[in-house]
């Protein structure tokens, strides 16, 4: 039995003192080291609830995870991750030697059955949102970037509390339309020849279709992980299918 099927989730936001969505993760990673069919799993960003940068691996926050992390590179199945609006920070070869896992930045590219993939967190897609937007230069700067290597971690987890706690009542108060995706932004990730996409961050599993003129752009939108555990599977043969709760090799 070939390794034939690739493996895409996003928006887990597993918490650092562990819970339900913490364990259905982790039966969900049981099920991909398990299967003879698993070819690489791509993961689209906040993975975490936060990520506090360098040094972080070896806090015990997520060490079960990342222990089976480990397991299912060991076997041969590729992991990449995209970084999100939550573990941008997500970095270094300690995190990787610990893992296994390919650090790929705010995207990735690559082919299956002849069509170019693109795969990004999508936080970018929500141009309407222009409070998220700033905060979001202002987080990715260098000064602040600089900040985040040479401060404690201690430190860093209580920078990181806060602005959870502002970003949470932040969310409460923004519309559908500043939360929803921009078309303009959308139809800019096809220009480059890519011909699929898929993203997260906006919590609602959608396929939907671009007419580019010459060609079709399709969108795969993973939803946040919940009681449902939703991921998103294509075969090498390009056919793409969402799914929930463990990967079962049979269902492909």
């Amino acid at each position: 039995m070939s390794r034939d099927l690739h493996i895409f989730c996003s928006d887990v936001h597993l918490q650092p003192g562990g819970g339900d969505c913490n364990d259905r993760f982790l039966v969900f990673l049981e099920s991909v080291a398990a299967s003879k069919r698993a070819r690489a799993m791509y993961i689209l960003g906040d993975l975490f609830h936060y990520w506090l940068g360098r040094g972080h691996e070896k806090r015990p926050d997520y060490q079960a995870i990342l222990e089976a992390f480990q397991k299912i590179t060991k076997q041969g199945i590729a992991i990449h991750f995209i970084w999100g609006n939550r573990d941008f920070l997500v970095s270094g070869r300690p995190f990787e030697k610990r893992t296994g896992i390919t650090l790929q930045g705010d995207e990735y590219c690559f082919e299956i059955a002849g069509r170019r993939i693109k795969l990004v967190h999508g936080d970018l897609l929500c141009a309407n949102d222009l409070s998220y937007q700033r905060f979001r230069k202002i987080i990715r700067s260098g000064p602040v970037q600089f900040l985040a290597r040479v401060t404690s971690l201690d430190l860093r987890k209580g920078v990181a509390d806060r602005l959870r706690r502002m970003s949470e009542k932040e969310v409460k108060r923004k519309s559908f339309k500043a939360m929803d995706l921009d078309e303009f932004a959308v139809r800019s990730l096809y220009m480059d020849g890519s011909e699929l996409v898929v993203c997260g961050h906006i919590h609602r599993e959608q396929h939907l279709q671009y007419d580019l003129g010459t060609r079709r752009g399709d969108l795969y939108v993973l939803g946040a992980w919940d009681e449902k555990a939703p991921f998103l599977v294509a075969t090498t043969m390009g056919q793409f299918q969402f799914a929930n709760g463990q990967l079962i090799d049979s269902d492909y």
